[in-house]
């Protein structure tokens, strides 16, 4: 009987503990089921594949004190999540047929603090771009 390498569980968070995950999920569902309706561009519906992604990234985010981050449809079935925190905001996009997360950071006079990309085997990139999220 040969020994197989047994996938590791990775620890999670309840809805509980980060209060602002259930309603950030709900409204990506919202923008998945309905689309983002813009008076004057059109339906920005968002892409099944996007949605799996941005609840990959939201369940990385270990802040308990962060509000309901904001969902903005892009157009190409992409969407941008985005965060005021500490007098930056925090943007992240995502896109189906991207590999990697765009993320910037600028703080209160718009200048650019941080930016960049990542993906989720990239773990010291993503650090990068989650610790401006970070609780302390």
């Amino acid at each position: 009987m040969s020994a197989r390498a047994v996938p590791q569980l990775v620890q999670t968070v309840s809805f509980e503990e980060l209060p602002w995950l259930l309603p950030a999920f709900r409204k990506l569902d919202e923008l998945l089921q309905e689309g983002g309706n813009i008076p004057g561009v059109g339906d920005l519906r968002i892409s099944s594949e996007t949605s799996l992604i941005v609840r990959r990234l939201l369940s990385h985010i270990k802040n308990e004190r962060l509000s309901v981050p904001q969902f903005a449809p892009i157009s190409g079935v992409g969407v941008g999540v985005s965060w005021n925190w500490r007098d930056m905001e925090v943007s992240f996009k995502v896109f189906p047929s991207d590999d990697e997360v765009v993320f910037v950071v600028t703080d209160a006079r718009d200048q650019v603090v941080s930016d960049g990309a990542f993906n989720f085997e990239q773990t010291d990139a993503m650090a990068t771009a989650l610790n401006y999220l970070a609780a302390s």
